[in-house]
């Protein structure tokens, strides 16, 4: 019904820009919503869920043939080279036009403040943004999520994090992305906020049951905390039967393989199931790497083996330039067993 209204609007304005950036803005909901609903018929799903990514291309094009400088279009055509048809550098030049011209828009602000926390990294302007944008709107609860999450990861802010996510729940109780990152907050926190991680994961899944980064992350906290190696693994099955192709569980399933069931060849071809995925998953590389350099029972790795370890090392370090690894793989053991691997279905 909403594009419906959105479609007849267009009709009646067609040479409005707003209403063809709203439009598009709707139809690029859709694409997305549609994208991820992995209960929908594969084929069909995609290849609509991409007819809607085009339309909506194609009515921001015309939007800003009509205003060049309409912030809305801008925006919006950002928001698709993030998410639909990345072009990260695109992205982050539209949304500073946008700002050029609408520079207290709330949606603006926040989605220029996002852009900066993407490479090349501006911690101080993202902040700056993010206050700004929190002023302007703050019950945005896709700036409330992303600025929490730059004010625990980069700035060491686990507090204010915290708070953020909360107002965030406060205003939309029923968001299941909020819930699951506001565990993962929980989970990565240096306190015992184990419990706290599992209640709001559960209540993540109670929202969606096939919420797959949630089902990931509580698996992990299974293995980890729990220590509860067969529901953990239950878990990790359930969300590849949901999204077979899931770089990050497949990769913490890998580590389970490892730490837990002493399955090195299925913890490879899990590994290297998620790479083929996604071959610059910077945790796939990285436990790939330490499982290759391992040594087995009968001597050390082999020379190829040992080569292909450091390849992967060398391509997660590219991928990520701001870790610092010293002493190679040995290093790789101790980022195993930190319990980083929860911050990776972020959704």
């Amino acid at each position: 019904r909403a594009l419906r209204l959105h479609y007849e609007a267009a009709c009646n304005a067609p040479q409005n820009p707003s209403v063809l950036a709203n439009f598009a803005g709707a139809l690029q909901d859709a694409a997305l919503a549609l994208r991820d609903d992995r209960k929908s018929g594969a084929v069909n799903r995609e290849a609509i869920s991409a007819l809607l990514a085009v339309c909506a291309q194609v009515l921001l094009d015309r939007a800003l043939t009509i205003d060049a400088v309409h912030p809305i279009a801008l925006n919006n055509l950002a928001a698709f080279h993030t998410a639909i048809a990345p072009q990260r550098d695109r992205a982050q030049m539209l949304l500073s036009r946008a700002m050029d011209v609408a520079p207290s828009h709330p949606t603006i602000v926040a989605g220029y403040a996002s852009a900066l926390l993407e490479h090349p990294l501006d911690l101080v302007g993202a902040q700056s943004l993010f206050k700004l944008a929190d002023e302007l709107d703050p019950q945005d609860t896709t700036m409330l999520c992303n600025y929490g999450l730059l004010l625990k990861s980069a700035m060491g802010d686990f507090d204010s994090a915290e708070a953020k996510l909360e107002r965030a729940i406060m205003v939309s109780p029923n968001n299941a992305l909020l819930h699951s990152n506001l565990a993962v907050l929980y989970q990565n926190s240096k306190r015992d906020m184990h419990k706290q991680a599992e209640e709001h994961f559960k209540q993540a899944l109670v929202i969606n049951p096939d919420w797959v980064p949630a089902i990931c992350n509580l698996a992990l906290l299974n293995h980890e905390v729990h220590e509860d190696a067969g529901e953990a693994g239950n878990l990790y099955r359930r969300a590849l039967a949901l999204e077979p192709d899931h770089a990050n569980t497949l990769c913490n399933f890998g580590h389970l393989h490892v730490d837990v069931l002493s399955d090195h060849a299925g913890a490879e071809a899990l590994f290297k199931r998620a790479l083929d995925v996604d071959p610059g998953h910077i945790p796939s590389l990285y436990c790939y790497s330490h499982l290759l350099a391992m040594s087995p029972h009968d001597g050390g790795p082999t020379p190829a083996r040992q080569e292909l370890a450091e390849e992967l090392l060398l391509r997660a370090v590219h991928a990520e330039p701001s870790v610092m690894v010293t002493e190679e793989l040995k290093q790789l053991e101790d980022i195993l067993s930190t319990g980083g691997l929860g911050s990776l279905a972020m959704g």
